[in-house]
């Protein structure tokens, strides 16, 4: 069973929006990053998500989250002038 939904969801995760990688770029957003998380997504959605997939949007998170925070932090440090 698990082989067979593995090799399905191989191939539907090859186009650029398919389902599994809306899911996982939405359930990414509401989570902090830390390494059981994909674990915890696979178990989610009852089937392996690939890893690069995964890390794909978490380095996109990530780089999200240092642009915002140094953008507070500019503004931030304008208001105290």
């Amino acid at each position: 069973m698990s082989s067979s939904s593995s090799s399905a969801t191989s191939s539907s995760v090859s186009g650029f929006n398919s389902p599994m990688e809306t899911a996982v770029r939405t359930h990414l957003r509401r989570i902090l990053y830390e390494k059981d998380h994909l674990e915890s997504l696979q178990t989610l959605f009852l089937m392996p998500i690939p890893l690069e997939i995964y890390n794909k949007y978490r380095v996109k998170r990530i780089i999200c989250v240092i642009k915002a925070t140094k953008r507070r932090n500019k503004s931030l440090n304008s208001w105290s002038r």
